[in-house]
């Protein structure tokens, strides 16, 4: 599959991610990825999808940056910070990462 064939399958769900069960198994990978993200760590979300371990990081006091190829998953991951009042740095186009460094990378794979 190329990336632009998976960036329009994401794109088609990204209003329709967040559920109940996504919500279910997102918690338990978070309670296992939660000790080894040190608060006010600069974290890359890779792959962020909605947001849910990019919000966790914000709540851990952690500078993030969320990059994820779906433009449409990005995008709610992006308004969910925006009403929970975070900062962060919401990215699309991977070549804005290149050359860049951060303390921990984060990618929960689908």
């Amino acid at each position: 599959m190329t990336t632009s064939h998976l960036s329009r399958r994401f794109n088609a769900r990204a209003s329709r991610y967040d559920n109940r069960l996504t919500a279910f198994i997102g918690e338990c990978e978070l309670r296992c990825m939660r000790p080894l993200v040190p608060p006010g760590s600069t974290v890359l979300d890779y792959g962020c999808g909605t947001g849910r371990t990019t919000l966790d990081h914000l709540r851990g006091n952690c500078t993030a940056t969320a990059y994820d190829f779906s433009a449409k998953m990005l995008a709610v991951a992006e308004a969910k910070a925006r009403r929970a009042d975070f900062d962060a740095e919401f990215v699309s186009d991977v070549t804005r990462l290149l050359g860049r460094t951060w303390a921990i990378v984060t990618c929960i794979v689908e």
